[in-house]
């Protein structure tokens, strides 16, 4: 809900009380999500105080310090320190691959957080490969299915980045799967796959078929954020893009309109992104007129003069 500084008042009151009770590894357990909670609310040198009152007590090969070094890892991270960000991730993989927890969402959760700390230092090849050790990991337990379906996703989606749509199309598609099993149909998790789903069938170039996840997309992220948000634009944008590829000119032009609308109603702050979009109009438009100069989708390429 976002409510971090009431969710940190109850964590203050648990984690007293475990104090209370002498209960080591629940009490670290705790301390560790109270530091989390910090770093969400900009008091990173408080939570990296709480995390080395962790490591102080944790034993070496403890799951709990192996949770700190993530949560640790995250705040270096923030600061730019992506070396020391990376030893620390390097630990806590270390403790992690040699101990057999009984909790699998908690060490699922651990894999998940270092692939994506991995992910932002732009380590894909490291992140993707955490990915599927996770995928395997939860391979056969029972209640997985949520972490499964969101690992999913984001494998997709860093192989859709990476260029490797055959192999981002079949993660997605498990996604998809195990996301509307888990939330329904309308989960915004699943809006995001769809349209990175609808984003790798335009680069196998299948525009029609992409224009199918994109109306999925559309509809859940719509009614997930509302239509002034920056996905929900983004989604119309996406369609404008696939009617373009298509040749389907008119339809381009209208849904390019309606991204124009949407940025105009969000005020002001959008001026740079209202300029894009009546440019890429025009572009459109050029295009349905046959000129060869004319560049749209944005990242397409003209078509270069003969005589050149």
């Amino acid at each position: 809900m976002g409510r971090n500084e009431e969710a940190l008042e109850q964590n203050e009151l648990v984690r007293m009380e475990y104090e209370r009770l002498g209960l080591d590894a629940e009490l670290s357990l705790v301390e560790i999500d109270g530091a989390s909670l910090r770093i969400l609310l900009g008091r990173t040198e408080d939570a990296m105080n709480d995390l080395k009152k962790v490591m102080k007590r944790a034993s070496k090969e403890s799951e709990e310090r192996a949770l700190a070094f993530v949560a640790m890892a995250k705040i270096l991270c923030s600061e730019d320190r992506s070396s020391d960000s990376t030893r620390c991730l390097e630990i806590a993989r270390e403790t992690l691959d040699a101990k057999r927890s009984v909790n699998t969402e908690r060490v699922a959760g651990a894999y998940t957080e270092i692939s994506m700390l991995y992910e932002s230092m732009n380590e894909f090849e490291m992140s993707l490969c955490l990915m599927k050790k996770t995928l395997a990991f939860l391979e056969g337990a029972s209640g997985m299915q949520h972490i499964q379906g969101s690992i999913s996703a984001r494998m997709g989606f860093l192989l859709l980045l990476t260029k490797r749509i055959d192999e981002s199309v079949p993660f997605l598609e498990k996604a998809i799967e195990k996301l509307k099993n888990c939330f329904g149909p309308l989960h915004f998790g699943l809006g995001f796959a769809y349209k990175h789903l609808g984003e790798a069938y335009i680069e196998m170039g299948q525009p029609e078929s992409s224009l199918k996840f994109f109306g999925l997309a559309s509809d859940i992220i719509n009614a997930a954020f509302g239509p002034k948000h920056e996905d929900s634009i983004e989604i119309i944008q996406c369609i404008a893009n696939a009617y373009g590829l298509m040749g389907s000119y008119k339809y381009a032009m209208d849904f390019q309109q309606r991204v124009i609308d949407a940025y105009e109603s969000c005020g002001p702050g959008s001026a740079y992104e209202i300029r894009e979009a009546h440019r890429l109009l025009e572009q459109i438009r050029k295009k349905a007129e046959g000129s060869p100069s004319a560049v749209f989708p944005a990242n397409s390429l003209p078509v270069l003069p003969e005589n050149r």
